[in-house]
């Protein structure tokens, strides 16, 4: 079996990497928080799947930050969804974090794009 990776591939992989870091940033930023000072960082569905912490960092998706801090969590939608689904006092708790959820526009947001621009080209960061 062979596995083909074409130009077409990487550029959507820089793309999608740099709206989700752009994204990343300005949560960041609305929060007043800097990357360094979080205590974990957990990374779901596919990307847990498929990268490890090193390689998210590495290429820039991710800013730098202490590779210990990255957890690789898998499917946890899917997981959370069926744990609501069996327990009533799960859903409620969800039902209460929801209420608190406050949504951030991005495409209105006028870093959004310069921060979007600059996390195109993938990171040559030095390995450690």
């Amino acid at each position: 079996m062979s596995v083909h990776l074409y130009q077409s591939d990487i550029r959507e992989f820089q793309l999608a990497k740099a709206a989700i870091r752009a994204g990343i940033e300005i949560l960041l930023q609305h929060a007043g928080l800097s990357a360094l000072k979080l205590d974990k960082i957990l990374i779901g569905g596919a990307f847990s799947a498929g990268m490890s912490g090193e390689h998210l960092v590495r290429t820039g998706f991710l800013p730098k930050v202490d590779l210990c801090k990255i957890e690789l969590v898998g499917n946890v939608a899917g997981e959370g969804a069926k744990l609501a689904l069996l327990d009533q006092d799960v859903m409620e708790e969800a039902e209460r974090l929801a209420q608190r959820v406050e949504y951030l526009e991005l495409s209105g947001n006028p870093r959004f794009s310069e921060l979007y621009i600059e996390h195109i080209p993938l990171s040559a960061a030095p390995r450690s």
